[in-house]
């Protein structure tokens, strides 16, 4: 079995034989789904959350990653070698699940929920390099959220006069030679190879960086981005309007005359 995911950029390959499967669907999928129909069974918590729409409040995760908790965040010198064995098996997912509540509670904070402690503050950003060295390294930044989230406006305000910039959606349509490439799914894969090709770019040291360089993003995570390309290189700013918003801006977008493909698209973003 294989799974293309081209928004992620990710091929998962799996064998199994027909018996296998069938006592599978069988034996496990059928009994589980039923349950779950029923709104009874054990709720499990794990990678595959990342998949819940109720990924950021569920219960079930918040305690499964607060077992972290137990160690009271000693200095790794305090901890036994198999305490710290322990929290590499799960810190992974307990950073994801944080960065899931924090995106959770600023959307929730926008929409006018009061957390008590805390507020939303508007952020300002300064931008200043103390020698050649910081040049060549300069600050890798990403753009990311759903289709007319304002991505692309949000970085020509915020970019600098040196900086560089990559743009999937404009990168395809320049392969359409200018036109709107909905529906037109065989720009993607160039599209990609020649982001990982501006990618690798950056990763090296530039002697002729000037600026810093941004990549617009809509599918694969923010987290996922930084991990498999940059690690720690990277500055995200998330653009997260709700669903009617981008439907609304959609309407009034010229740019994107077959508005039933972008229509699908936004509901598709949502509904991952």
């Amino acid at each position: 079995m294989a799974i293309y995911q081209p928004r992620r950029d990710n091929i998962s390959i799996h064998t199994m034989t027909k018996a296998e499967l069938l006592r599978f669907a069988d034996e496990v999928l059928a009994p589980t789904a039923q349950l779950a129909l029923k709104g009874e069974g054990d709720f499990k918590a794990g990678s595959h959350c990342q998949f819940c729409k109720a990924k950021a409040t569920c219960r079930k995760r918040a305690e499964y990653n607060l077992e972290l908790a137990k160690y009271d965040f000693a200095m790794p010198a305090e901890l036994e070698d198999y305490e710290i064995d322990a929290i590499l098996m799960k810190i992974d997912q307990f950073t994801s699940w944080a960065a899931d509540v924090k995106e959770y509670a600023l959307n929730q904070a926008l929409l006018g929920t009061d957390y008590g402690h805390f507020k939303v503050v508007e952020g300002r950003s300064n931008r200043k390099h103390v020698s050649d060295d910081d040049v060549a390294s300069a600050v890798q930044k990403a753009g990311y959220g759903p289709p007319l989230a304002g991505k692309s406006t949000f970085v020509r305000e915020n970019m600098g006069p040196d900086d560089l910039v990559f743009d999937m959606d404009a990168v395809q349509n320049a392969l359409c030679y200018g036109a709107d490439h909905a529906g037109k799914p065989h720009t993607l894969g160039a599209a990609i190879a020649m982001r990982n090709a501006f990618i690798a770019y950056l990763n090296n040291k530039r002697p002729d960086a000037r600026g810093d360089a941004w990549v617009i993003i809509s599918s694969a995570s923010p987290e996922y981005f930084a991990r498999r390309f940059f690690g720690a290189r990277i500055e995200v700013t998330r653009l997260l309007p709700p669903l009617d918003v981008c439907l609304k801006r959609l309407e009034l977008d010229d740019t994107r005359p077959d508005k039933s493909f972008w229509r699908q698209a936004v509901r598709e973003w949502f509904d991952e």
